[in-house]
């Protein structure tokens, strides 16, 4: 049957011009004798067979699985325990496979390597190279690891270059390909089966060379799970560069100036301008304006960041800044509690904004040794009714918990003192559940809303 007039068709199985093959055109016109259609391809027009012409709705990899299996829900979190392992990693070697150890040791049955291939596929159209080469990374360390086994596979890596087996110098060349996006291409293309990788690079769909960067970079260490960056300037480990000293001093100040005593009125203008000086620092991992947005790029952002957020902190604590939070904290607990938890003490809001601006493993460890976290985790029971101090609460507290390990902090504050938090972050999990499906939460205005449940038992 002819294909209309105007209909985008995909190019496949020409074999007198097989450059065409994965190509999209738009048909032009239709010769029903000869069963030929006359097609306009890259602006120009050739008459090519129906028998040769894929009608075409959406791009073909819409519904395709690449020739794998559908994504089982079940190891969906076995993947993204791999994918947060390949994102860590700058140029693939040898040396982070160990990193997938814990990942693959944990697994109650191997994923076929054709549904993280897949999945690559899905990423490499999407332009999303980090996603893309790591689900690439995934497959071929799933491949070796069924080859040979965990057990083995670790074995040998672990004995060296002499020890190397046939598999593992076959990962070894493997992994070098993830550093080029032809490389890519190739391994993608070891294990998905289908023409949908074929047809995106014959369109130029997906990524380009210039997307690929794996320059070594100072932040290596870190995304190899190395040494974690110091505020002190003297350390021979990834000290603060200036720009970090400047951002994480400047954010210091502004903290101890909005608890300081003395300093009274215009509290809100001096929250809202630490706000702004914390967010700035949280805007140095974004690419500068006319800035290459490579891997590169973005790991050294992302140090002078995390030096700015140490320094901060150091900054904070050795100037006394510690004490100033639990005064505040104190008085901001006793008028809650008076106010039976509805009154929004400006004093308190100001020193959650501190706990959370200035969010570092420094501050965290103080406040956690001090009594400044156990008054944060009574402010859920006391701020019950109170949208805004919880909401706050449940941002400081967080800063808090993302910058210590749980051994730290579950010994610090214990189960009692936590299980309120749990009852707070039901209800703000209530809210945003509603207002994702239309329900009545959505039409209260978040100052106003309380939702009332049932009493929640926690373990």
């Amino acid at each position: 049957m002819p294909i209309a007039v105007g209909r985008g068709v995909c190019i496949d199985g020409v074999v007198a011009r097989p450059e065409l093959n994965g190509k999209l055109g738009t048909v032009e016109s239709n010769d029903r004798s000869r069963g030929r259609c006359g097609m306009l391809v890259d602006g120009q027009l050739v008459s090519l067979r129906l028998a040769c012409l894929i009608p075409e709705d959406s791009p073909p990899w819409e519904c395709c699985r690449h020739g794998g299996p559908a994504v089982p829900p079940a190891v969906m979190e076995t993947i993204s325990a791999f994918i947060e392992t390949t994102n860590r990693i700058a140029a693939p070697c040898l040396e982070h496979v160990r990193l997938f150890e814990p990942a693959l040791r944990r697994m109650t049955s191997p994923i076929p390597p054709i549904i993280l291939a897949s999945m690559g596929v899905d990423a490499y159209m999407d332009a999303e190279y980090g996603h893309c080469r790591g689900f690439a990374v995934s497959a071929i360390v799933m491949d070796a690891t069924l080859q040979v086994g965990v057990d083995q596979l670790f074995s040998q890596i672990a004995a060296g270059a002499r020890a190397r087996s046939a598999v593992v110098e076959q990962l070894v060349a493997r992994l070098a390909k993830c550093t080029s996006a032809a490389g890519l291409f190739d391994v993608l293309g070891l294990f998905a089966t289908c023409q949908c990788l074929k047809t995106a690079r014959a369109r130029g769909v997906g990524l380009q060379q210039t997307n690929i960067d794996p320059t070594p970079s100072p932040v290596d260490t870190i995304w190899g799970g190395g040494e974690l960056p110091t505020a002190d300037p003297s350390s021979s480990v990834l000290a603060p560069s200036e720009s970090a000293r400047v951002a994480g001093e400047r954010i210091g100040r502004l903290a101890l100036a909005l608890l300081d005593p003395a300093c009274t009125g215009a509290l809100r203008a001096r929250t809202l301008a630490l706000r702004r000086a914390a967010t700035a620092v949280f805007a140095l991992q974004q690419p500068a304006r006319g800035e290459v947005d490579s891997r590169a790029t973005t790991r050294e952002n992302m140090l002078v960041a995390m030096q700015a957020e140490a320094v901060a902190g150091m900054a904070f604590v050795e100037g006394g800044g510690v004490a100033r939070l639990e005064s505040f904290l104190v008085r901001g607990l006793v008028t809650l509690r008076r106010g039976v938890g509805l009154s929004v003490d400006e004093e308190l809001l100001a020193a959650l904004e501190v706990i959370t601006s200035v969010g570092s493993s420094s501050l965290a460890n103080a406040l956690l040794e001090g009594r400044a976290a156990r008054f944060v985790c009574q402010l859920a029971d006391a701020a019950r009714g109170n949208y805004v101090v919880a909401h706050s609460m449940m941002s400081a507290l967080w800063s808090i918990l993302r910058h210590a390990s749980p051994s730290e902090y579950s010994v610090a504050l214990g189960v009692a003192l936590l299980r309120p938090v749990v009852a707070v972050a039901a209800h703000f999990l209530y809210d945003t559940l509603n207002e994702d499906t239309g329900g009545g939460a959505a039409r209260v205005p978040p100052s106003k809303a309380h939702i009332r449940l049932p009493t929640l038992r926690v373990p």
